[in-house]
């Protein structure tokens, strides 16, 4: 932390009287002494705002394992796609969110993975067969508002990955001869 003294910092960046009494009332929470200072492994510092993923200690556990796990407030989803079909899939290519009320929702891809998992020479799953070789690719809805209320589901990505412009689009029973010679 700095000083409040001197040019205008971010929020959380500066101590400010607010802050310190902030820390003191956590201290005082914690049944410790309220000095305003912190030691060494006290207290883990962000650089910014984060969402709790799983809480994975219990009280009275060690501190000395993960206590927790954080994620972004962001909220992405994670795709498993055929290596194949990774050449034509690239960050910031549109798509289509399906969710599980059937609404869909623009989205686009923020990342392409490079590391394969699965696919010959690879670890037999536990039902003994091989899989084939996949890569994580990540998307983000463009409106974040629109999965608001979602934590975890099962979604749906359409990906395009070859549009045409100026293209005649008709029935297939208006291309087909008739016997009569229509």
């Amino acid at each position: 932390m700095q000083s409040s003294a001197g040019t205008a910092k971010a929020p959380g960046t500066v101590l400010t009287s607010s802050l310190l009494d902030a820390l003191k009332r956590w201290q005082r929470d914690m049944g410790q002494q309220q000095t305003g200072t912190l030691s060494a492994g006290q207290a883990i510092v962000l650089p910014g705002p984060v969402r709790v993923g799983a809480v994975k200690a219990q009280l009275g556990d060690s501190a000395a394992e993960d206590v927790l796990s954080v994620t972004s407030q962001h909220k992405l989803v994670s795709v498993t796609a055929n290596a194949g079909d990774a050449a034509q899939i690239h960050k910031v290519d549109k798509v289509v969110i399906t969710l599980p009320d059937t609404r869909q929702v623009p989205g686009k891809v923020t990342s392409v993975g490079t590391a394969v998992q699965g696919g010959p020479g690879a670890e037999a799953d536990p039902s003994g067969s091989n899989s084939s070789p996949s890569l994580q690719v990540t998307v983000v809805p463009e409106d974040s508002a629109s999965v608001k209320n979602l934590d975890a589901a099962a979604v749906r990505v359409t990906f395009t990955t070859e549009t045409r412009k100026n293209v005649l689009a008709v029935p297939v029973g208006a291309l087909l001869a008739l016997s009569e010679g229509g």
